[in-house]
């Protein structure tokens, strides 16, 4: 029923310097679980059992456990004092083993000797003499005297810490909770265009964008690439060193990514070379840079043969660079055209360069007349006119070779295709579109000619 914790000022003012009128703080600890005895005035008593020690006006100490305090008359009671003040002297002693710290406050415990107060300085001081007690221990454990000191550092410390502490504690809640994430994918990039390339050599031999190799042997104007954007256009004449079979003779470029603009590149016999039907590039070498940004096109000896069997010759290229992507490398020789056609695939695409979805095996020049025709449209023509069509006395030979079945086949088909075509094909045209049926899977068909002494 005793007070839990006592604290006692003791003010005195002995007659000394003023120079040491500084208030002074003692510590003291009593450990053991007995009463207190003594202090710094008059005599002082022990407590009996859980009893109260009582000094001569400085303190009172709860025990846990009975202790018989011997009586100290006018003296100080048995043990250590602390003493600390704004200001250290040499009697001053220094913490040990027994300076604990709490929180942010600090304090220096002795637990050996008995407990002893005495006075500090000359006498003039004024003494103030502040003591908290706690229990430590459970019943008869250690008593404790402390006295805080103060400590600027320490309070800061704790101003600081405790915002720190909270906002751990409500990370560590946040982070212990479930929680949904939900994970943007990023947008997928845009798919490059597929970009192939398409050749043209000799009598004519062909190389598709999806590696097709349709032949292409009778005369007349034909799509080599149709699409809505990029259109196209090859005339096929027979020569004299091909034994009437056809070659390339004229190229015409156009279609709606020109803007209604029309390139044609002729043969060096032909000599034509015009961009809307005015010449250009009438020097050698020369450049030509296309109206609105449409291209740039260059005349030189510059580009790598199609045929290697030209290589020997001296090359007259015509290099064009058009929007789209559409790039053609065209090589001008004496009676024909050799060329590279490199471009991206367009929706829709198809003529004799294939339909470039993939698919070599729907590149056969049947399958393609089969779904653009044998020739060009009426009113789809990029040339000013469309060329007469004469069979030779070989080609003639080759289709008396053709076998009946397959004649009348292709007979039928291109009677079909230039009804579609809005067109009235004469016999030599019929004839010669039969001949690419007959002979359209052989890429030698010069070759067979020659062989069979034709």
């Amino acid at each position: 029923f005793w007070l839990k914790h006592i604290s006692l000022r003791l003010l005195m003012s002995p007659p000394s310097s003023p120079a040491m009128s500084t208030d002074y703080r003692y510590h003291m600890v009593r450990r053991g679980g007995g009463g207190f005895e003594g202090g710094p005035v008059g005599a002082g008593f022990g407590g009996g059992d859980g009893g109260v020690g009582r000094g001569g006006g400085d303190s009172v100490a709860f025990g846990g456990a009975s202790y018989a305090a011997p009586i100290a008359r006018g003296g100080a009671a048995r043990g250590p004092v602390w003493v600390s003040s704004s200001r250290r002297n040499d009697t001053d002693p220094e913490c040990g083993d027994g300076c604990v710290a709490a929180g942010c406050m600090e304090s220096c415990a002795v637990t050996t000797g008995a407990s002893s107060m005495t006075f500090v300085g000359s006498g003039n001081g004024d003494y103030i003499t502040q003591t908290s007690y706690k229990f430590v221990g459970r019943g008869s454990g250690n008593l404790a005297m402390a006295t805080p000191r103060s400590c600027i550092v320490g309070r800061i410390c704790c101003f600081v810490s405790l915002p720190l502490m909270l906002v751990l504690v409500m990370w560590l809640l946040l982070r212990s909770g479930e929680t949904t994430t939900t994970t943007v994918a990023p947008p997928e990039p845009p798919v490059p265009p597929n970009v192939g390339e398409c050749t043209f050599w000799g009598d004519p031999h062909v190389k598709t964008f999806d590696g097709a190799s349709p032949s292409f042997y009778g005369e007349g104007e034909q799509w080599v690439v149709k699409s809505a954007k990029v259109s196209i256009q090859g005339r096929c004449l027979g020569t004299q060193f091909t034994k009437g079979l056809a070659a390339t003779n004229k190229l015409a470029i156009g279609g709606a990514f020109m803007h209604g603009h029309v390139i044609i590149v002729g043969t060096l016999d032909d000599g034509e070379l015009s961009f809307d039907g005015q010449p250009i590039l009438t020097r050698f070498p020369s450049t030509f840079n296309l109206p609105n940004g449409l291209g740039r096109m260059a005349y030189s000896s510059q580009g790598s043969v199609v045929d290697p069997a030209t290589h020997i010759w001296e090359r007259r290229v015509v290099s064009v660079e058009l929007m789209e992507g559409v790039q053609m490398d065209i090589f001008r020789w004496k009676n024909y055209l050799d060329f590279r056609l490199i471009m991206p695939a367009q929706p829709d695409q198809d003529g004799a360069c294939g339909n470039f979805d993939g698919d070599p095996a729907n590149d056969s020049n049947e399958a393609i007349f089969n779904r653009i025709g044998v020739g060009v449209e009426a009113g789809e023509l990029l040339f000013n006119h469309r060329a007469p069509v004469d069979l030779t006395i070989v080609e003639e030979k080759l289709l008396g070779l053709c076998p009946g079945a397959l004649y009348r086949r292709g007979e039928g088909k291109c009677q079909e295709s230039y009804t579609n075509l809005g067109l009235t094909p004469t016999i030599a045209q019929l004839r010669s579109c039969i001949l690419d049926i007959c002979y359209g899977p052989n890429q030698h068909a010069l070759r067979m000619a020659k062989n069979l002494g034709l």
